[in-house]
């Protein structure tokens, strides 16, 4: 009888790419739509068959880096479908400049329009900015996902202590009455997608 092959090789998960994504201010009049980017849970391209074909490269379970010209990083998401939906003018299209746009449903578990990554930043591990409306991030990688999720650290700390929750003895925070103390390490971050109100500015 056959066995089945369990060895390492064969149950091995394929590590989760990362792409950056463009929120293509030029074709808006130098207007972003990120903030609504966020409010939906969606990221998209536009503009025919190209960026349709562009837009189908994540996999569920990869990384999407929103990058808004002139401002940075501004969000981290996870990509939680298959395949791109076409959105038509009039069913649901983001940017009303376009006919059509190409959505996927994403996660965006890191809220950086407060702090976003700068260009600087992302020059100093990726060599160059971001130049196209979809791309891979290869170069830089590692060095850019930890400062993200160490931006998303310092910013629930900070907005832990400026309603006045508690306060941070070492990496500790302690809430006064009975709660319990909670640890703030590793990959924390706030979650935004469809459920949440648009609190960010447009920019």
């Amino acid at each position: 009888m056959a066995h089945e092959d369990l060895s390492k090789e064969h149950q091995q998960v394929p590590e989760a790419d990362t792409f950056f994504i463009n929120s293509d201010a030029t074709s808006n009049n130098e207007f972003s739509f990120h903030n609504e980017w966020l409010v939906r849970g969606v990221a998209l391209t536009s503009g025919g068959p190209e960026f349709l074909e562009k837009i189908k490269r994540p996999r569920r379970g990869d990384t999407l880096l929103l990058w808004v010209n002139k401002i940075g990083i501004v969000a981290a998401g996870t990509v939680l479908d298959d395949v791109p939906v076409i959105v038509f003018r009039g069913g649901g299209v983001i940017s009303p400049n376009e006919p059509e746009e190409y959505h996927r449903m994403v996660r965006w578990y890191a809220d950086l329009r407060s702090t976003p990554i700068s260009s600087a930043e992302v020059v100093v591990f990726h060599g160059t900015n971001p130049r196209q409306a979809f791309g891979a991030l290869n170069k830089g990688k590692e060095a850019i996902l930890a400062l993200i999720a160490n931006k998303v650290e310092q910013n629930d700390i900070n907005d832990l202590l400026a309603r006045g929750e508690g306060t941070l003895n070492g990496d500790r925070h302690t809430v006064p009455g009975p709660a319990r103390p909670r640890q703030v390490s590793g990959r924390i971050a706030r979650i935004v997608g469809p459920e949440m109100c648009g609190n960010g500015v447009r920019s």
